[in-house]
């Protein structure tokens, strides 16, 4: 080989790293037809779900182009030793917010259900050694410093995307999660930069104009698995007022006559209520359940029926 070739392969290399260390242009959130699947849960997570979110659709406010999202997913119950099971136990589908970029800033904004002014969502102008700014995303729950610890990039499909390695200088934890420009968080896309411990979320893979593009491209990325009707019983059973103090009523309706029995659960799947076996009549129920020395947390009533199962999540504060 000429030295005159080697010269050229050196200069090509050279150039190819630094265009993989710093992508030449900023990459914008996507506005439409995108799609982020996650998962959260682990040991005592008291949070073990299954979800995505896509955008469904643009709105106005205050003259800013966002773009709506949704998220749609299950939730299941966790065993008595605190690990999440198959069990769904809820069904969400509901607005989750809307997003716009700000590409001469880098920043992407977010505008939360039920107000008139965005707050940052994600910053993407960072450096190495910068703490990153408080956002809605970048919420560390251990009161720890997230700091940027080094920046590379990754390439999705045929652009390269700057990628931030975070770290918790405080607790001690290095690159523990990775800000994607054009995504998010590998924890989520809305997912807290708090340090995982025992549980915590992880985004599973990102879709744009229907095809995978993170972790990479055809790697399987379905909606969450659609829950049939027999797996759950639906808009039967309500408590109120809840979250609630010192008691709460338990309603549920059958339509038709059926052995009923009603258990009630703390966040670690111990069973703190139990009613008897009954049968009861076709139509409206109610329960008052009063509890004065259960400390406050997360509780859930499962009622089994010859109709399914139902399960209503309550707070008691």
């Amino acid at each position: 080989m000429s030295s005159y070739m080697k010269k050229i392969i050196a200069l090509l290399a050279v150039t190819l790293l630094g265009y993989l260390a710093y992508p030449q242009s900023y990459q914008l959130f996507p506005m439409g037809n995108a799609l982020w699947r996650e998962s959260t849960g682990g040991y005592q997570s008291s949070y073990c779900t299954d979800s995505h979110v896509l955008i469904t659709g643009d709105t106005l406010v205050n003259g800013y182009t966002y773009s709506a999202l949704r998220r749609i997913g299950v939730e299941y119950a966790e065993d008595q030793w605190g690990f999440c099971t198959s069990q769904i136990i809820w069904t969400f589908n509901y607005y989750a917010g809307a997003i716009r970029n700000d590409s001469a800033n880098r920043k992407v904004y977010l505008l939360p259900e039920g107000s008139n002014e965005d707050t940052l969502f994600y910053d993407f102008n960072l450096s190495v050694g910068q703490v990153l700014p408080q956002t809605y995303a970048y919420y560390n729950t251990w009161g720890g410093v997230n700091v940027v610890s080094s920046i590379d990039s990754i390439l999705i499909e045929d652009k390269f995307h700057k990628r931030y390695y975070v770290s918790d200088t405080t607790n001690g934890f290095n690159d523990f999660v990775e800000l994607i420009e054009g995504i998010g968080s590998t924890f989520g896309l809305f997912g807290n930069l708090t340090p995982p411990f025992e549980s915590g979320s992880v985004l599973l893979c990102f879709k744009r104009n229907g095809y995978t593009v993170y972790p990479y491209v055809g790697y399987p990325c379905n909606l969450v698995t659609s829950i049939a009707d027999s797996e759950i019983v639906k808009n039967i059973f309500q408590a109120y007022p809840n979250p609630f103090t010192t008691s709460t009523t338990i309603e549920y309706e059958l339509t038709e006559p059926s052995h009923v029995q009603l258990t009630i659960y703390n966040a670690i799947g111990e069973a703190v209520y139990s009613a008897e076996d009954r049968m009861m009549s076709v139509g409206k129920h109610t329960f008052t359940w009063t509890v004065d020395r259960l400390p406050d947390g997360l509780y859930y009533a499962v009622l089994r029926s010859e109709e399914g199962v139902a399960v209503v999540k309550m707070v008691k504060q």
